[in-house]
């Protein structure tokens, strides 16, 4: 598996967040950190969704709506009515 630059970012922002401490008293970096960290992990979440279900066959567009909406029931109905995951054969 490799990860993405998406991935890496959320990475850094994760350790920079827990580990400087000199900044974990300004209430307000707190409050922009806490949001780009949702931000990003939603979109991590998004995209995978996204790939899942169109690496399923599913309508993927339609699947990120629901969830979205719904969740987590979304959620939960997605994992128990994904189709199975289509692999090619290379010889």
């Amino acid at each position: 598996m490799t990860l993405s630059v998406r991935d890496y970012l959320f990475i850094i922002g994760s350790v920079v967040y827990f580990e400087l401490g000199l900044l974990w008293n300004l209430p307000l970096f707190n409050i922009v950190v806490n949001w780009l960290i949702l931000f990003v992990g939603l979109r991590l979440f998004i995209d995978w969704l996204f790939k899942d279900a169109e690496a399923r066959g599913m309508d993927a567009k339609l699947w990120q709506v629901i969830v979205i909406f719904t969740f987590p029931f979304g959620l939960m109905a997605y994992l128990f009515m994904r189709n199975k995951k289509k692999y090619q054969i290379i010889f």
